[in-house]
């Protein structure tokens, strides 16, 4: 299913599609199956094969141009369709057709447009955009078809569906995917009352679920990130480039996408530092780049990276086989074949090498907020979650301080016993 085809205006159209009727009316007004939609918005109903009935055509977008040409734009030099958003990727909870038609598609557009033109990252408006189609399908189902239909109940019965709600496989959905879906509606809903489309917000008082503060799955240790650094084939190009990109992220810290996105300009191996530009929350850092990383880098800039190159030199600065930048999860499953090559059973990429690197450097003595610049945490909490893996100072002070130490358990037999506070002896249990 498409949506979003709009202004279609002084023209009549009538096109049959997979069982159903579209008829564009002039005006204000435009009809669905009989039903009257606002604002010049008409779902398009296309079958499984995408097959334009009544048309001949098998390309949608040959549809389109007859549709463009029977509503009278052409003539005008306005064209009716503005945009086409995908809609039937929307992930596990998925949406009704009958969802498109649903006025309040109208007042989504307008949020994500004003996300946009409030400076609002690509990946927050996606995230707002599902989140909304989700909800407006929610809605649909129950016959809300505009913002003042919603209020603070139904927006926590909607909570409670998602927590009830359970994937195909039986699992249920996490704290932190349901606070996904839950938190654009809280913007949502600030900016319908803003925009005096409501009295009042009735997301305001709505509290979202708690997270919990979950440690890393798995915290590699010194020799297993040198057993993962020794898995590229140094013999070839590709090698010395991914080697390279492993020393990156385990020197720097920095996310996948922050690599993928490094420039040449943001590289300084003389001076030891990256510059990550728009980061995580849009933010710009320097971060130190170790002596052995830079060493690898200049030797893949100098050796390698000139031999990539295919076509026009954009400036990224790793490139992959072919000369193009590389993608999120190519890279995530080229640095995964390396864990899993070091016989490492682990979860994860690229990002075990950022938290290795932010607990390697709290044992050895670093401070927190170091760490957190590095990292580009906003918040300390966030870092400080790197105490709580970081165990070997923890179990020193445990050996040094605990009296249930081992050489109180060896005594000779001769040897009276050392009593402990509270009346007990060491080396029994109480």
């Amino acid at each position: 299913m498409l949506q979003g085809i709009r202004g279609c205006e002084d023209g009549d159209a009538l096109i049959r599609m997979q069982n159903e009727q579209v008829f564009i009316a002039g005006d204000d007004e435009v009809s669905l199956g009989g039903e009257r939609a606002s604002e010049h918005v008409v779902i398009v109903w296309i079958a499984a094969h995408r097959r334009v009935k009544g048309l001949g055509f098998d390309d949608l977008s040959q549809a389109l141009v007859v549709l463009h040409e029977l509503s009278g734009g052409e003539a005008r030099g306005e064209h009716p369709v503005s945009k086409l958003v995908a809609s039937d990727d929307l992930g596990e909870l998925g949406q009704e057709s009958g969802a498109g038609t649903n006025p309040l598609n109208a007042y989504a557009q307008s949020f994500l447009e004003w996300s946009a033109v409030h400076g609002r990252s690509p990946q927050t408006i996606e995230t707002r955009s599902r989140a909304l189609k989700r909800f407006i399908a929610w809605c649909d189902e129950r016959d809300l078809v505009h913002p003042k239909d919603v209020t603070l109940p139904i927006l926590e019965r909607y909570q409670r569906y998602l927590y009830h709600y359970r994937k195909p496989n039986g699992a249920p959905l996490t704290f932190g995917s349901q606070q996904t879906m839950l938190a654009p509606l809280k913007g949502f809903f600030r900016w319908a009352a803003r925009e005096r489309h409501l009295l009042y917000n009735p997301a305001s008082e709505l509290l979202l679920p708690r997270l919990p503060r979950r440690l890393p799955h798995h915290i590699l240790t010194v020799a297993d990130i040198e057993s993962i650094l020794n898995q590229p084939d140094l013999g070839t190009p590709s090698g010395v480039r991914d080697r390279a990109m492993l020393e990156t992220l385990y020197s720097s810290g920095i996310r996948r996408m922050e690599l993928v996105h490094l420039c040449l300009y943001d590289v300084d191996t003389r001076g030891g530092s990256l510059t990550v530009r728009a980061g995580k929350g849009g933010r710009d850092r320097v971060v130190p780049l170790g002596e052995r990383a830079a060493a690898w880098l200049d030797r893949y800039l100098e050796e390698v990276r000139p031999m990539l190159i295919t076509g026009h030199d954009e400036g990224v600065c790793f490139l992959t086989d072919f000369g193009e930048r590389f993608e999120k999860n190519r890279l995530g499953d080229l640095v995964k074949r390396y864990v899993e090559g070091a016989g490492l059973k682990v979860i994860g990429s690229c990002h075990l090498f950022r938290h290795a690197m932010a607990t390697h450097m709290l044992e050895n003595g670093a401070d927190i907020r170091y760490i957190q610049a590095i990292l580009g945490h906003n918040d300390l909490d966030t870092t400080a979650i790197y105490t709580q893996v970081s165990i070997h100072k923890l179990k020193a002070v445990h050996a040094n301080t605990h009296p249930a130490r081992l050489h109180r358990l060896t005594r000779s037999p001769d040897e009276p016993p050392i009593p402990l506070e509270g009346g007990s002896e060491a080396g029994t249990q109480t």
